[in-house]
């Protein structure tokens, strides 16, 4: 009994891990602002890069956006009680239609990357 009991219990553990690196790996869900970079001469592939994180955290208020799985999101400015609304599309990278046309979004290691104007956008998942 205690085999199949151990059986039981491992197959679990294993679903339970299985459905949290899915989550961490799925752009669904709700993503709040971590940091903002402001890119040197507005080049998307520079490395140069300044924080300015506080700017817009004291500033703009909190950020966050929400994606759903019918390939719509929102962001919500709460400073602003702003709400926009834009369509998504694609598999890492994804890519914003819409309000959102011209932003790609990119997952990687749990964080959301996307770049407006000349700034890099990192976000992270709200659990």
């Amino acid at each position: 009994m205690k085999k199949y009991l151990f059986i039981v219990l491992l197959v679990f553990f294993w679903s339970c891990e299985d459905e949290e690196n899915k989550n961490q790996d799925s752009i669904i869900g709700t993503w709040n602002l971590s940091s903002v970079c402001e890119l040197s001469d507005c080049d998307e592939n520079s490395t140069d890069c300044s924080d300015v994180t506080d700017l817009y955290i004291e500033d703009e208020g909190t950020m966050a956006i929400t994606f759903f799985d019918d390939g719509t999101a929102i962001i919500l400015q709460e400073e602003y009680s702003e709400t926009l609304s834009f369509g998504w599309s694609g598999s890492n990278p994804y890519i914003g239609s819409g309000e959102g046309e011209g932003i790609t979004f990119t997952l990687s290691d749990g964080i959301l990357t996307w770049i407006f104007v000349c700034l890099q956008v990192k976000m992270t998942k709200n659990d």
